[in-house]
């Protein structure tokens, strides 16, 4: 999956522990109007009972 993140005006986003980024740590988005970000991620363990979903994640970020 890809989420494209294009800010109008200021923008603010934030991830959950689900998300599993390579260096360990979330991106830093930019929060400038028009900055364009790509997070991709794949499904790696589905929520079901006592277990919590995991996405792994990348990010490309400021295209702008």
């Amino acid at each position: 999956h890809v989420l494209r993140i294009v800010n109008s005006g200021v923008s603010t986003v934030t991830f959950n522990s689900y998300f599993k980024f390579p260096s360990g740590a979330s991106p830093a988005l930019p929060t400038a109007s028009g900055a364009i970000s790509l997070i991709s991620f794949t499904v790696h363990t589905q929520g079901r009972v006592g277990v919590a979903s995991v996405f792994l994640a990348g990010a490309s970020v400021n295209f702008s």
